[in-house]
């Protein structure tokens, strides 16, 4: 299904008769390119936090599960299945005539299986060459990393496979031309779900967005409504805002990873997926940005303040105090058997177990390493505080409890300051924790109100905290 590009972006032949693509005048950013980092978008001016860079419509969409109407790719109660094709298909889009005859007779040809919905992007994506030839072309300069995904016998095959079947049911398509839109869609596409979609989607500009594990820009993906004289329904729309003030002539990044994985977690993962080893800010920086996240304790005996810390582009870690050297691979194992030991539930599950793993782990890993970091907020959220149940308890029973909240406040401080380094700006999680906090800031104003001895000022100046707290919450002011 081809959808409107919104960001208004048309495609114009240099004097080459290369295919540009020209950005309208009030786009902060121009396309480009780098030695290192091949097509991007770099910034024409200064952008400001919180300002939105960009809103791209998907202009391929695709189903991601059988359940899900591969037109709007919803998930609805009662949906039915195209007589002809035999795909799942919702009453609202089997009378808009979105499944056309061209789409319906090529995915006739593939004979129905339940994990067929896998070939709908691709055959939508080769019978754009006759919709829209322009776009078609310039999808096809996307990069598509088959030479390093073929090396993987079981992705290869199964790309074989898919190949295959849209060479044969896709005029104009040989097998040659499927290999390249097929790895194409496995490099550029976005998978989601949202609300009750599941989708696979494929932006124009969005997709010669690079990645950085400290990226400037986060990126959401929307459904927003759509009404013109010619058009009317809703399209997918991924939004691009930035996290951070940005210079002008910089190159406009986002994160493809988890921020709250280790080094060996993020290089391992962006190889496998894209096939490159990220030499980022923050993956050069062997600290990354002094929070040591990564770091494990370092094996010689004597050496018990040292940490074993990445260096990007070499094939060991080495110690910041006695400079021991470890190999990788060495490193994956030990890292390996903490992550395994850290994911083993305590038994009986309850507050006092589950400070005893922290505590534990803790003489053996850095305060903010990752292992750590997660369990502080499992913990956090696992065991968080319900004001009714502690409201209606007696004073001295509340008293008991106050080491607790000192923890939780110490927890709910550290969080935000280490989401805040790596991960800058504005989040959920952010939000999120900054509830909880206020949550036990109250409760410890409840506790202070429990003592006699408490002065005015020191009930008043934790008032006035939580006050704060709740302008930064409700007002969504980035820490």
């Amino acid at each position: 299904m081809s959808q409107p590009v919104t960001s208004a972006m048309e495609l114009v032949r240099n004097t080459k008769g290369e295919l540009t693509p020209e950005l309208p005048s009030q786009f902060p950013f121009r396309v480009s390119s780098t030695p290192s980092s091949g097509r991007c978008l770099i910034t024409t001016r200064e952008i400001r936090p919180e300002e939105t860079v960009l809103s791209d419509s998907a202009i391929l969409l695709g189903p991601a599960s059988p359940l899900v109407c591969i037109v709007c790719c919803c998930f609805r109660p009662g949906c039915g299945k195209c007589a002809s094709c035999g795909h799942m298909l919702c009453r609202i889009c089997e009378g808009s005539g979105a499944h056309d005859s061209d789409e319906c007779q090529a995915l006739t040809k593939c004979t129905f299986t339940r994990d067929m919905y896998n070939v709908i992007l691709p055959i939508r994506f080769g019978l754009l060459k006759h919709r829209d030839g322009e776009m078609f072309e310039w999808l096809m300069q996307y990069m598509d990393h088959n030479e390093e995904r073929n090396k993987n016998k079981e992705m290869r095959e199964s790309t074989d496979r898919m190949t295959s079947i849209v060479s044969r049911v896709v005029p104009g398509i040989d097998k040659e031309l499927a290999w390249k839109i097929v790895g194409i869609l496995f490099t550029n596409c976005f998978e989601f779900k949202l609300a009750d979609i599941e989708a696979r989607a494929l932006y124009p500009l969005v997709s010669l967005i690079n990645h950085s594990c400290i990226p400037n820009m986060r990126h959401t993906n929307l459904i927003n409504e759509l009404k013109s004289e010619q058009l009317e329904g809703e399209i997918v729309v991924m939004k691009l805002e930035a996290q951070r003030t940005i210079l002008a002539n910089t190159e406009l990044t986002i994160r493809y990873n988890d921020y709250m994985m280790g080094h060996i977690q993020r290089q391992k993962f962006l190889s496998e997926q894209w096939f490159f080893n990220c030499a980022c800010e923050r993956c050069r920086d062997s600290t990354e940005f002094g929070t040591h996240t990564s770091g494990l304790p370092c094996t010689t005996s004597g050496c018990s303040s040292g940490f074993l810390l990445p260096h990007t582009g070499k094939s060991f870690w080495s110690c910041c105090k006695c400079g021991l050297k470890v190999a990788d691979e060495d490193i994956e194992k030990i890292e390996d058997n903490l992550v395994q030991l850290s994911e083993r539930k305590p038994e009986p599950y309850n507050i006092r177990t589950c400070l005893q793993q922290l505590h534990s782990l803790s003489k053996i890993l850095h305060n903010n390493h990752f292992i750590i970091i997660n369990l502080k907020q499992k913990f956090l959220f696992s065991f968080s505080i319900n004001m009714k149940k502690i409201r209606d308890l007696e004073p001295e029973q509340r008293k008991k409890l106050s080491p607790l909240f000192l923890a939780q406040e110490k927890y709910c401080r550290q969080l935000l300051t280490y989401h805040e380094v790596l991960d800058p700006g504005q989040s959920n999680i952010k939000t999120k924790i900054l509830l909880e906090l206020r949550k036990v800031l109250l409760i410890q104003s409840r506790v202070l109100t429990d003592d006699p001895n408490t002065t005015r000022e020191d009930l008043a100046t934790k008032l006035m905290e939580v006050k704060n707290l709740s302008y930064l919450v409700y007002e969504k002011v980035p820490l």
